[in-house]
C-alpha cells in the first residue's frame, strides 16, 4: 500500500489564496508550521517558493528554513537550478525530524505502529484475538508499547510526539455482533482507553474513533487530498463512516456525524427496516462462510473467490450494495456531496466489485432533483485506522490547523 505525501496537509486547506503567513512574531510557531506544511505538500520547496505561496518577506522564510534545518525537521534536497539567477536549494521533510506511535484497537487485532515524520510506518506488530477482551487488549497494547520505545535510540525516543489511539466506540455494545460470549466485553463500558494507557508511557496521548481516524488518513495521507467535500465509508468488521466538508473532517455535535452505520437500510413498511451495520458489515459475511465450513482468512487473502465462497459474497455484496446505496443517496440529499469515498479490509478486487455493484443499485433509485456523487475506492485500505491513529500526534504537533483538528478528539486528558 502506498500512501501519498500529504502528512501536513490541513484539515482546511492552505494553499489557496488565503495561505497567508504573517511577520508578526506572536505567529511564528504558526508560519513554521505553514512552512513545514507546504513543503511537505509539494515533495519539497525552495525559499523562494515558499516566500511566493506564504507571502511572507524573503528574510523571514530564511529565518524559518534555516531555524527547520537547524533543529531536524527539514533536509537539504536537489538543486533547482534555473535560466535566471542562481541555483536554489530544495528542501524537504527529514523522516527522522520527527516520530509518533499509532495503536489500533479493533474487533479482531490490534496494531501498533511507528510512523516516521514523512508518513512512513518503520515500526509495525499486530496482536489477533477472538474478541477484545478488555484485560487482555489493555495488557497486551502496553507490552507492544513498552517494548517499542525501549527499543529507540535516545535520539529517537526524544522526538517521539505522542501515541495517537484509534478504537471503536461502545466495544461492549458488540457482543452479539461480533460472536463474544455474553458479558465478556462488558469491562468496555466507560472506560477511558488513554487514561488506561497512561499506566504505561508519560508521552501524549490522542484519542479518535477509529473509523474518523480513518476518514482522517484518508484525508491527509491519501490520494484524494484535493477532494474536499466527500462522504467516506468504511466496509469493516462493522460498517461505519466519516464526513468531510470543505476540506475539513466534520465531527458534528455529538462527534457521530458520518456515523452511518445506524442508519435505516429502507424506508419503513412491515415493522422497522434494519440498520446499515446489520446488512453491509463483514461479520455477517464472516458468519455465513464460518457457517459452511469455508476459512474467514480465504476472503482477505486476495485470492479468487469460487463456488461456495464466491456465492456467499455475491448473495452478501448486492443486499450490501443495495443499502449502501440508498444511504448514499439519502446522505447526498442533506449535504450535497459531490464525491463517496469507499474504503475496506477487503481486497481491492473485492472493493471495486463492491462499488460497481453499488454504482449499480443506485440506478434504481429515483434521484429527480439530486447531483449523482462520484464513487471511488479508497487508497490506503486495511492499514487506515492504524495510520490515521498514528498521525494524530504529527497533525496535533506540526499541523497550521490544529486548534480545528484538536476539536476533534475525544478528551484524553
Amino acid at each position: 500500500m502506498e500512501v501519498t505525501n500529504n502528512i501536513f496537509k490541513s484539515i482546511g486547506h492552505l494553499q489557496d489564496e488565503g495561505a497567508k503567513g504573517s511577520n508578526q512574531m506572536r505567529l511564528g510557531q504558526y508560519n513554521e508550521r505553514l512552512v513545514l506544511s507546504l513543503i511537505r505538500e509539494g515533495d519539497g520547496a525552495t525559499k523562494a517558493d515558499l516566500a511566493r505561496m506564504t507571502r511572507l518577506t524573503p528574510q523571514t522564510i530564511s529565518v524559518i528554513v534555516n531555524r527547520l534545518l537547524r533543529n531536524g525537521f527539514l533536509k537539504k534536497g536537489k538543486i533547482k537550478r534555473g535560466n535566471v539567477g542562481k541555483p536554489s536549494t530544495v528542501f524537504q521533510i527529514d523522516p527522522s525530524g520527527a516520530f509518533s506511535i499509532g495503536v489500533q484497537i479493533g474487533r479482531r487485532s490490534m496494531d501498533v505502529v511507528m510512523m516516521s515524520f514523512d508518513g512512513r510506518i518503520c515500526k509495525h506488530e499486530t496482536v489477533q484475538y477472538e474478541y477484545p477482551r478488555f484485560t487482555y487488549v489493555i495488557d497486551e497494547a502496553g507490552r507492544l508499547l513498552t517494548n517499542l520505545l525501549s527499543s529507540l535510540s535516545p535520539y529517537v525516543f526524544q522526538r517521539i510526539t505522542g501515541v495517537g489511539i484509534a478504537a471503536p466506540g461502545s466495544l461492549e455494545e458488540w457482543e452479539s455482533v461480533i460472536g463474544a460470549p455474553k458479558k465478556s466485553m462488558s469491562d468496555w463500558k466507560n472506560v477511558n482507553i488513554a487514561d488506561e494507557l497512561r499506566r504505561f508511557t508519560k508521552l501524549p496521548i490522542y484519542l479518535l474513533n477509529d473509523v474518523s481516524a480513518s476518514c482522517l488518513s484518508e484525508l491527509t495521507l491519501g490520494k484524494h487530498n484535493e477532494t474536499k467535500n466527500f462522504i467516506y465509508l468504511y466496509i469493516g468488521t462493522l460498517i461505519g463512516g466519516g464526513l468531510v466538508i470543505g476540506g475539513q473532517l466534520f465531527s458534528g455535535m455529538t462527534g457521530n456525524a458520518g456515523a452511518v452505520g445506524s442508519m435505516p437500510s429502507s424506508v419503513s413498511g412491515n415493522g422497522s427496516p434494519p440498520q446499515l451495520i446489520e446488512l453491509a458489515s463483514l461479520w455477517k459475511l464472516e458468519k455465513e462462510f464460518s457457517s459452511h465450513n469455508i476459512s474467514v482468512d480465504k476472503l482477505y487473502s486476495g485470492e479468487p473467490l469460487s463456488g461456495k465462497s464466491l456465492t456467499l459474497f455475491n448473495t452478501w455484496s448486492s443486499e450490501a450494495a443495495n443499502a449502501i446505496a440508498f444511504s448514499i443517496l439519502s446522505g447526498v440529499s442533506f449535504l450535497d456531496v459531490d464525491s463517496v469515498i469507499i474504503d475496506s479490509t477487503l481486497p481491492n478486487s473485492y472493493l471495486e466489485d463492491m462499488i460497481s455493484k453499488v454504482k449499480g443499485s443506485m440506478k434504481n433509485y429515483n434521484i429527480v432533483g439530486l447531483s449523482p456523487p462520484k464513487l471511488s475506492s479508497g487508497s490506503i485500505g486495511s492499514q487506515a485506522r492504524v495510520l490515521g491513529g498514528a498521525f494524530l500526534p504529527l497533525y496535533a504537533n506540526f499541523s497550521p490547523d490544529r486548534e480545528i483538528f484538536m476539536k476533534l478528539l475525544e478528551p484524553a486528558n
